[in-house]
């Protein structure tokens, strides 16, 4: 111990502190107590290793409990810093790391030859419900973590107070064998905070096989502005069990305003199995749901199964739905399993947009971009966009791009560069669909650049039906920036078609390849 007592009026008021008189930099912090003079509490950092100052001699308190965890000792109260490595990690492989009721924790995981194999959760840190500090793993490399047991995660960080709550990984490798075991899960539990959990992968290699267990879970609970934010930037991700997501940003709380957001730039997410999208975001709330996709590779193996999905559930919900991509693949192997989509069941939009990239789908009605709005008494927009990038198709009634609203207000296909391939029966380039007999919405198929081609039977190459009210309009701005080679073969095809209710033909154009004009 240092004692500090001899100076401790001057020490309240200000003046130099001894215990850090070797680093002055450091910062000291004192308890809230001293201000009434029953105690003196100071501790200043000294390579990470918190040093206590004695109690003022006027009281019988003692001073803070050293406490023993799973990687080192700190103080009671303290807002630790621990470091988990095969020195300080003396329990068996079997045994995890474990920290609960901390007013704060930064755990740093880095040690290659680190093995932890376990029936439940591997690393875990929970909060106090009275903290404001954060809660933090950092996998710099968390070696080899295995995990057998439901809800067995690979790093868990769950917040009950006021502060962040967040995992990453960047080298070494988790596996999870049980069900909802996510290798990373991080936790805002705290209905009135406004923090953030957060999950990032940076490296490492991430394996589940149980049914709901993602890659990179990231959860909020907040009835606040608290947001779900999952970020992939390398290493690989792997799922094999139904319903398991790459990586996932989720805002439960149909109260909450926060935003739900799950980004890959970089690495490798693939499933395997039935309804295990790529990246999904999910908001009860008014917040709103994303994905982007600006690098990296998705695939997935399994109908219904989408490279990128977000959704808004709730019908009061303001905010809106959006799927990007900006660069990357995507590769979907089964029916209905979209390449991006979004779906809005509030009130607010549902945007799908591709400005570069390669996204290819194959299965039956596996569309490249898909926007929806599914609550009928909404009056928002749905539409997809391409700009850049390409998109093929090879399933049946598989469509380059659809924009669907089954509200009352307008959908939109909009395309202006890059190129679609559709070789399915009855694959359009783009369509546009109004669902609502009640609508007075219009429908609108817009092509202004790019090439549209397709291969078999009843392709078109702009589509749209309003079964409303409103208008339905397919634009066709400049032919000489574009390329639309609809298929015939013995069929009466158009390259541009627009139904309305009764299916009675709107207006049209029929527009063959060029060598076969008339």
């Amino acid at each position: 111990m240092i004692d500090g007592t001899a100076k401790f009026d001057k020490d309240i008021k200000g003046s130099p502190l001894p215990c850090c008189l070797a680093d002055p930099e450091k910062l000291h912090r004192f308890d809230k107590r001293h201000r009434k003079l029953k105690q003196f509490l100071l501790s200043c950092v000294f390579t990470g290793v918190p040093i206590h100052m004695a109690p003022h001699p006027a009281t019988a308190e003692s001073p803070p409990s050293v406490l023993s965890g799973d990687c080192g000792s700190y103080f009671l109260g303290d807002f630790a810093s621990q470091t988990c490595n095969t020195s300080t990690k003396t329990s068996p492989s079997a045994s995890p790391v474990s920290y609960s009721d901390m007013n704060g924790l930064i755990l740093t995981v880095n040690d290659g030859a680190l093995v932890l194999n376990t029936t439940t959760f591997a690393v875990y840190a929970a909060s106090s419900s009275l903290t404001s500090n954060p809660i933090s793993i950092i996998g710099t490399n968390v070696g080899d973590i295995d995990t057998t047991g439901t809800n067995g995660h690979g790093l868990y960080a769950t917040n009950s107070g006021l502060g962040n709550a967040s995992t990453s990984i960047s080298d070494g490798s988790i596996t999870t064998f049980g069900s909802a075991a996510h290798g990373q899960l991080a936790w805002i539990s705290n209905v009135l905070s406004n923090a953030d959990a957060i999950t990032t992968i940076n490296g490492g290699s991430t394996t589940s096989s149980g049914g709901g267990a993602h890659g990179a879970h990231a959860r909020t609970d907040s009835d606040t502005s608290g947001s779900a934010v999952a970020t992939m930037t390398s290493g690989t991700v792997t799922t094999t069990g139904s319903g398991s997501f790459g990586i996932r940003a989720y805002s439960s709380s149909t109260s909450g305003s926060g935003a739900a957001t799950a980004t890959i730039n970089g690495g490798t997410i693939s499933t395997t199995n039935t309804g295990s999208d790529g990246l999904n975001a999910l908001s009860n709330g008014s917040g709103t749901a994303q994905t982007n996709i600006n690098g990296g590779s998705v695939t997935t193996q399994g109908n219904v199964a989408y490279g990128a999905v977000s959704l808004i559930l709730d019908s009061s919900a303001s905010g809106t739905a959006s799927s990007n991509m900006t660069a990357g693949t995507v590769e979907t192997n089964g029916d209905t399993a979209h390449g991006l989509y979004a779906e809005n069941n509030g009130t607010g939009e549902a945007t799908v947009s591709q400005s570069g990239g390669t996204i290819t789908t194959a299965g039956t009605s596996a569309v490249g971009l898909y926007s929806l709005i599914s609550n009928t008494s909404s009056t928002g927009q749905s539409s997809t966009t391409l700009t850049d990038g390409s998109i093929t198709t090879s399933g049946s009634s598989a469509h380059g791009l659809l924009a669907r609203t089954d509200g009352t207000g307008s959908a939109m296909s909009t395309m202006s560069g890059g190129t679609i391939s559709t070789s399915g029966t009855g694959g359009f380039g783009l369509f546009s669909y109004a669902n609502n007999t009640s609508s007075s919405g219009s429908v609108t198929s817009s092509m202004s650049g790019g090439s549209i081609t397709t291969t078999n039977t009843n392709g078109v190459g702009l589509f749209s039906q309003n079964f409303g009210g409103g208008r339905c309009h397919n634009l066709l701005v400049s032919r000489n920036d574009f390329h639309l080679r609809p298929y015939r073969s013995g069929s009466l095809l158009f390259g541009v078609l627009c139904l309305f209710p009764g299916n009675r033909v709107g207006n049209y154009e029929r527009w063959h390849d060029r060598n076969r004009r008339p």
